[in-house]
């Protein structure tokens, strides 16, 4: 499960948001957290939210989404049609016990070292929360990842962002799988 970003303000990103038409303002956080301040791009423009959602009927923060169930939740496919959102990362967290039981953090950047942009959804002010709100989407990891986690984000190429923004959610499905394995790499933190 995606719970931390590495949010890096770097020339590419800014570079590839304008190719969009989207001019972006980015803070750098290298330990991105729920319920922080989360940098989206919408079909529209820059739209930043906090990283969460409590619905009524939960009893805890809900950070991700299935992938998998974009087509059929009550919760999720309203804001799969209408609102999706690409969040520009240099990369994520996720963290790995040993033989011993002791937690070893890794980060998680693409293999070309270009930033990457999640998939997210969000909801406008007034819905979850008094500011916009939004979630990551996760799907089944790739075999590289799968040791280290039983899900990963999903990345959508810069290719596809204006797809993934602006296209109909009925033919959106492809672009909701694992990044390929070489597509990505680890590294221990220290």
């Amino acid at each position: 499960m995606c719970g931390r970003l590495n949010v890096i303000d770097c020339p590419e990103v800014i570079d590839l948001c304008e190719q969009l038409g989207i001019q972006l303002s980015i803070k750098t956080n290298k330990d991105l957290r729920p319920t922080q301040e989360l940098t989206t791009i919408t079909g529209t423009g820059q739209l930043n939210c906090r990283w969460g959602i409590k619905p009524e009927w939960s009893d805890r923060l809900l950070i991700n989404a299935q992938a998998e169930k974009m087509a059929t939740s009550r919760l999720w496919k309203p804001a799969f049609q209408a609102h999706r959102a690409l969040v520009p990362c240099s990369g994520w967290y996720e963290w790995k016990s040993d033989d011993t039981g002791r937690k070893h953090k890794y980060l998680f950047t693409a293999s070309n070292h270009l930033p990457m942009f999640m998939a997210a959804l969000y909801w406008p002010a007034g819905i979850y929360a008094e500011e916009p709100t939004a979630v990551t989407l996760t799907t089944t990891p790739n075999k590289y990842c799968q040791q280290y986690h039983h899900r990963m984000p999903v990345i959508i190429p810069f290719e596809h962002a204006d797809w993934w923004l602006n296209g109909r959610s009925e033919g959106i499905a492809p672009l909701l799988h694992p990044l390929p394995e070489k597509a990505v790499i680890a590294a221990e933190c220290t």
